[in-house]
Formats: structure tokens, C-alpha cells, sequence
């Protein structure tokens, strides 16, 4: 998913995967916001996190990337796994960000 922040790709994930379930193929929502709460919680979370999301904070960037990158072998793993869909919500909003991902499961790819 890509997208501006609060526009609703977490929802349409979620019914992405609630209905490709109900169809029995095995799918699941990889949210890279979760992961950045989960590692970075102290910094992000219930605090004021402008610096965070600051395009020009390089260990912000290395940060988020770091989360993005654990959302993509977890949905990767999945997939390895016996998995048949894999969803990827994030805001992915930068031309870089998407390159990164295209390298990632390009990467993944040349190993099958």
C-alpha cells in the first residue's frame, strides 16, 4: 500500500485480507507502523515525534527503513512459509522508500 498518512490504506488492507480470507487463500498484513511502534515506542510514541518523520533526520531515515525492512522479511518468511498473500501497509511515500522495497523483494526473488 502507498499513500498520504490517514487516507485509509491500513483499512483497505485489513478488508483486502478479510475477504481473500474468507476466500481460504492464506494472507496476511505486514504494518510497518507496528513495527516502528514496537522498536521505537520510546521515541515515537505518546511523545512529540516530528524529529522522527523529519525527511532530513539521516538516523530517523536509518530508523525507519530498519522497520520496513523487518516488515518485508516477516511477510517474506510468511511467504516462504506457505503463505500466499503477503500485504505490505505503509505509507511508502518516497520515490527512495519504493525503490528500497523493489530492491528487497527483487533481492528475494533472484533467491527462489
Amino acid at each position: 500500500m502507498v499513500g498520504l498518512p490517514a487516507r485509509g490504506k491500513t483499512f483497505i488492507a485489513r478488508k483486502i485480507c478479510r475477504y481473500l480470507q474468507w476466500l481460504g487463500i492464506k494472507t496476511k498484513m505486514f504494518n510497518i507502523g507496528n513495527y516502528r511502534r514496537h522498536r521505537w515506542k520510546d521515541i515515537t510514541v505518546g511523545t512529540t515525534s516530528s524529529d522522527f518523520f523529519d525527511p532530513s533526520n539521516a538516523d530517523a531515515n536509518r530508523r525507519r527503513n530498519e522497520c520496513a525492512r523487518a516488515a518485508v522479511n516477516d511477510l517474506l518468511n510468511f511467504l516462504r512459509d506457505g503463505g500466499q498473500v503477503g500485504v505490505l501497509d505503509g505509507t511508502n511515500s518516497t520515490a527512495e522508500r519504493r525503490l528500497l522495497l523493489r530492491q528487497w523483494f527483487g533481492e528475494a526473488m533472484e533467491e527462489v
